[in-house]
């Protein structure tokens, strides 16, 4: 059964950006909508940013599907307000940690 309903936006709002693109998962599909202001953008110029946006979330997950080992990002550990370049350096810290405890042994 599909349920329609209306606008989540009200036609009387003023827009905050001439460009925005919303996602969410739906039934194990990403479902992505991208809002733009007619008299900033033309329809092709929108179909082209969409295309484009597609493909590199292919990519994206493509590479992530190819890869054999997990990889963290400091969303995915406690301390969020982590950079990638310093959890990438706290990680090569904590291998040569790792490395000379096992030359003790």
């Amino acid at each position: 059964m599909e349920v329609r309903r209306g606008s989540l936006v009200s036609p009387n709002g003023e827009r905050t950006s001439t460009l925005s693109i919303n996602g969410m998962v739906l039934g194990g599909q990403l479902q992505l909508t991208i809002d733009y202001n007619g008299k900033a953008y033309e329809a092709d110029t929108i179909e082209e940013l969409a295309a484009g946006y597609k493909r590199h979330l292919e990519a994206i997950i493509e590479h992530c599907a190819d890869r054999r080992e997990t990889e963290k990002t400091p969303s995915d550990l406690s301390f969020k307000q982590l950079t990638i370049q310093e959890l990438e350096e706290f990680e090569e810290e904590m291998e040569w940690l790792t490395i000379l405890d096992s030359e003790r042994v």
